[in-house]
């Protein structure tokens, strides 16, 4: 059974894209509006090799839904409602109020939230009690798994082993959201200059034009995909950024979780800080990195365990591979509730 009316569906970001794409694919064809990607003609590529034709601009006027996955594309939307696709893994910050994570406040005329879990569903009822929301899992998820292709499981045997570092944003609404590269750089720097490991260079995308710059500097396979990180990488190093998780729960290898001097130990954020990383390895002195990624490579059985039980902490296994569809699922439901037949 369609849903009644057309859906649009807004990303000026990849990361966004990344997350609503597949839901707006997954809908029927009758529903499906435009795909609006801003004014970044990039999106449009990416969004066609994905099976999508979108457009440039914005939703504009009095309509139907659209799918959105950051508060800063609802605000280019100001006469629409909103289906909001929670992005990330679903870290929250114990004392911030935003509207960029789980449980914000300052998300308006939003019709129906697409969460991850639990927990992040309970933030968002707690916040927003007359909305809503619906357990999917990532949509984005169910994408990276297929780029795992043949490799999920132990790492492989590459010659030499593929290290990726993955870097969070410059956000300065806690310590523990700002960027740490610029502690880790010289660091980087040595071990690919070492030889002893492919070294492959990701990040945010709002800092990946410096980031990229300086991967380019020092002779760093710069990779901005992270479809491609997921395809190719043995071992991901991430300070606070979702793509750890989103890694693990892909392809089943490891995790190297890297701290900053910026980082409280005595906070308890929940998620990244500190409950994730136990069990996995973790490094908060650059000079020690070449050890721990070799420690994380092996690979133990400790850390294989608390891996996995990070990844069905986030990720409900019973939503793996299925979020998009399952997010299709939930707006059937609210299309008929919200029906004035029932």
């Amino acid at each position: 059974m369609a849903v009644a009316g057309v859906i649009d569906a807004l990303a000026t970001w990849p990361h966004y894209q990344a997350h609503v794409l597949p839901v707006f694919a997954a809908l029927s064809e009758e529903n499906r509006g435009t795909f609006y990607v801003g004014t970044d003609e990039q999106l449009i590529l990416t969004a066609k090799a994905r099976g999508v034709e979108a457009d440039l601009g914005y939703p504009r006027g009095v309509g139907g839904l659209v799918i959105v996955a950051g508060h800063t594309d609802m605000a280019q939307c100001p006469d629409r409602h909103f289906i909001f696709v929670e992005h990330g893994s679903g870290q929250a910050y114990a004392g911030v109020d935003s509207p960029s994570y789980s449980g914000g406040s300052m998300r308006p005329r939003v019709a129906l939230f697409l969460t991850l879990n639990e927990t992040t569903a309970t933030r968002e009822r707690a916040a927003n009690p007359d909305v809503p929301v619906e357990i999917v899992g990532s949509p984005r998820l169910d994408e990276l798994t297929e780029h795992a292709y043949d490799r999920r499981g132990p790492s492989r045997s590459s010659t030499p082993p593929v290290v990726a570092f993955c870097w969070h944003a410059h956000i300065k609404i806690a310590p523990e959201t700002r960027a740490t590269y610029p502690y880790w750089f010289p660091a980087v720097r040595r071990l690919h200059e070492s030889g002893a490991y492919r070294v492959l260079g990701h990040g945010h995308p709002r800092e990946w034009r410096k980031l990229r710059g300086w991967y380019e500097k020092v002779g760093i396979e710069a990779v901005e995909d992270f479809a491609d990180v997921v395809a190719q990488a043995d071992l991901v190093c991430v300070d606070n950024s979702s793509t750890g998780p989103e890694f693990a729960a892909a392809t089943g290898r490891p995790v190297l979780w890297l701290d900053a001097p910026a980082y409280r130990r005595e906070v308890e954020h929940g998620g990244r800080f500190w409950d994730w990383p136990t069990g996995q390895v973790s490094c908060d002195e650059p000079e020690r990195l070449p050890q721990r990624i070799a420690l994380a490579l092996a690979d133990t059985h400790e850390a294989a365990n608390a891996r996995q039980v990070m990844v069905d902490t986030i990720y409900p296994p019973w939503a793996r591979g299925r979020a998009a569809e399952l997010a299709v699922e939930a707006i059937r439901r609210r299309d008929q509730e919200a029906r004035p037949d029932g």
